[in-house]
């Protein structure tokens, strides 16, 4: 009886532990009377499609580079390109001090280059001579300087070759950015004279403004560079410089 006893609860045992091990055979593991059931698996999702973008074409802008000047200046258009000038105003200054107008612009002593640049100055130079001061005449200072072979009071050497030539006496420094030929056919009347006060010569250029005088108004001078009138007739504000022509070089606006 023991023996038997002994075995029924081996036999119970190992039932137990097969059942542990293998489950779903017996004591209901597992479920579905201890068969196996293959896992279902979920559908793969369709991949969803990017969206459509139509390019938007980029417009390209070419901007415009226009010549324009500083504020007060005017834009002239010349063989070589654009040169910007003004008449800065001066009180009874003398050329070299003209020039010093000049400087603090940020400009240089010129000069025109031809007929409408001379007549647009001209007119600028008037109607600070005789517009705003009430003068009846004065002059601008600009750019010119006599070449030294000719700076003499000699009359022999004045009187000779290149001296006596209008065209070859004077000269307008490479700064002023201006070719002269035009400016040497607008002398006035009997100029250059080449006076001289003791040792000092007529070595420099001014632009006369008297409208009662046709053969003065608007055309050029030489008078002496570091006087404030003329030594011989200190009185006459024909020969008193109120100003300087400058210029620069022109700048550029951006345009669409």
């Amino acid at each position: 009886m023991v023996s038997c006893k002994l075995l029924l609860s081996l036999l119970a045992l190992v039932a137990v532990a097969q059942a542990i091990i293998r489950p779903g055979y017996g004591y209901g593991y597992g479920g579905g009377g201890g068969k196996n059931h293959p896992k279902t698996k979920k559908p793969t999702p369709a991949p969803t499609p990017a969206p459509t973008t139509t390019p938007v074409p980029v417009e390209s802008t070419t901007l415009k580079m226009t010549p324009a000047c500083e504020p007060g200046y005017t834009l002239y258009k010349r063989g070589s390109g654009y040169w910007c000038m003004k008449v800065v105003r001066g009180v009874n200054v003398t050329v070299s001090e003209a020039a010093a107008l000049c400087t603090a612009e940020q400009s240089v002593l010129t000069n025109y280059e031809n007929e409408a640049e001379r007549l647009a100055v001209s007119a600028q130079a008037q109607a600070l001579i005789i517009g705003e001061l009430g003068l009846s005449a004065g002059s601008i200072a600009v750019a010119g300087q006599r070449i030294k072979q000719c700076v003499s009071v000699d009359s022999a050497v004045i009187s000779a070759p290149p001296c006596n030539d209008k065209a070859l006496v004077f000269t307008v420094p490479a700064s002023a950015n201006t070719n002269p030929a035009y400016l040497w056919t607008t002398w006035a009347v009997d100029e250059p004279t080449s006076n001289h006060w003791i040792s000092d010569v007529e070595e420099c250029l001014q632009l006369n403004i008297q409208p009662s005088d046709k053969e003065r108004h608007q055309l050029v001078n030489d008078i002496y560079c570091n006087f404030k009138n003329a030594p011989n007739d200190p009185e006459n504000t024909l020969y008193m410089n109120y100003g300087a022509l400058c210029g620069q070089p022109n700048t550029f606006e951006a345009s669409a």
